[in-house]
């Protein structure tokens, strides 16, 4: 019982401590080691009831500690890890999957006959303790971080990665499932398929992971084009807006010199009604200021533009600082995206309707769009953030700098929020973008 125990008490371990190198943890979970240890403490009570119970360690009682392991670790690294929930699915079970393949290797050693002096259940305890002590050199030498930073790249894909991994877990286990019960003791057989395995494994994971990440690359780079197509065309109406503020500067003598005359003649009346029409045209182009940020000007230009072409209402209120902590390119696709939603969210309504609100509250920004949407919802709901094109990436954007976004319905609206923390030195401006 003490032996049992112990190996399970190792292999817990191990888990406990390789798990948090996989992935940073969510910054509203207050107490993430706090969770892990009551996780790594539950199994070790259960564990030993369960042996207690059947009277030490057998395919019955490991079965059973398995499976509550499994999910008992992949419940709470999933509550606790950065990221969407998809995200961490993938990596326990990547993770798992490697696991899975160390207990095959613990198996072919133990049956090999390499290490007579210790039995078997000494030799696959140790290869999976060395295994895992393995997993964490590893990641500690770099491999964790290159890994998160790969995956914070892919914004689109996730179900197919987690679908992916959770096929390959089942296909693989079942290989490795038939090699413990069919050929126990054939070693040759058992580490043949084993290395086979190994690198098909390795191979698929490489090329789905890599597939994924080019077309993430190509749906940025067609995101990107959008985007700079919007802001030469509102480059563009800068420039009529500049070119006829010349020629109203050019006609200034002629209208100084036509209200001159109508003065000296003591046509008082039509000197009125032609300034009324004079101001009346001024106004009509005057290039228009909601904010004191640049790039948010040029993306509410383009918003009205868009709506009065189209004939949807518009409302803006907007107080955006001048510099935010936010780069100019995540600004106009943070901006980009979520315009760009509720312009395709409203096309189908009958009374389109979109208003823009933005305020600063000390130190944080708070933004909100809402726009009119065909189908009425009767209670308030908030909608899944993987449920909206795009979001995600907005999530992304918006999670490096500790900001959250939220999207709702609420009767025949759809509301889109987020809040940037704007708590900045003066310093800390030089590493940004501005602006």
């Amino acid at each position: 019982m003490l032996w049992d125990m112990t190996r399970v008490t190792l292999i817990f371990l191990s888990h406990f401590l390789t798990l948090p190198m996989m992935s940073e943890p969510r910054p509203d979970v207050r107490h993430p080691g706090a969770v892990r240890i009551a996780v790594f403490i539950f199994l070790e009570v259960f564990s030993y009831v369960v042996l207690s119970m059947a009277g030490g360690f057998s395919i019955a009682s490991g079965g059973i500690i398995l499976i509550v392991a499994f999910l008992a670790y992949g419940l709470s690294f999933i509550y606790v890890s950065e990221g969407p929930v998809q995200k961490g699915i993938f990596i326990f079970v990547t993770y798992c999957i490697y696991y899975m393949f160390a207990a095959e290797l613990a198996h072919c050693l133990s049956i090999s006959g390499l290490i007579p002096s210790i039995s078997s259940e000494g030799v696959m305890t140790l290869t999976l303790t060395g295994m895992s002590i393995l997993y964490m050199l590893i990641l500690s030498l770099g491999a964790g971080a290159a890994m998160n930073e790969s995956l914070d790249g892919i914004r689109r894909g996730w179900g197919i990665l987690v679908a992916f991994a959770v096929i390959s877990f089942f296909s693989y286990s079942s290989m490795i499932m038939l090699l413990l019960f069919v050929f126990t003791y054939d070693f040759v057989l058992s580490f043949s398929v084993f290395a086979i395995m190994s690198i098909l494994a390795v191979s698929a994971f490489a090329i789905v992971l890599q597939t994924i990440s080019l077309l993430n690359e190509r749906n940025d780079a067609a995101s990107q084009h959008a985007q700079q197509t919007l802001l030469e065309n509102e480059l563009e109406a800068e420039r009529e807006f500049l070119e006829s503020a010349r020629q109203f500067r050019h006609d200034m003598r002629h209208h100084n010199r036509l209200i001159l005359e109508y003065l000296n003649t003591g046509n008082v009346e039509e000197a009125r009604q032609y300034l009324n029409e004079y101001s009346a045209e001024i106004t009509g182009h005057t290039r228009r200021e909601w904010c004191r940020n640049r790039i948010a000007n040029a993306y509410f230009r383009i918003v009205a533009r868009r709506c009065s072409s189209s004939g949807a209402a518009l409302s803006i209120r907007a107080d955006i600082p001048e510099v935010l902590p936010l780069s100019s390119t995540e600004l106009g696709s943070l901006l980009d995206g979520l315009i760009e939603h509720a312009f395709a969210s409203s096309a189908a309504s009958d009374d389109p309707f979109i208003a823009i609100n933005a305020r600063t509250n000390g130190r944080l920004l708070f933004f909100e769009i809402r726009n009119r949407i065909a189908e009425v919802h009767q209670h308030d709901a908030e909608v899944p953030e993987g449920s909206c094109a795009g979001f995600e990436s907005l999530h992304a954007i918006l999670s490096r700098y500790d900001g959250m976004l939220q999207c709702r319905h609420i009767g025949d609206m759809f509301i889109a929020r987020f809040t940037l923390p704007l708590g900045w030195s003066d310093s800390s401006h030089e590493n940004h973008d501005s602006p």
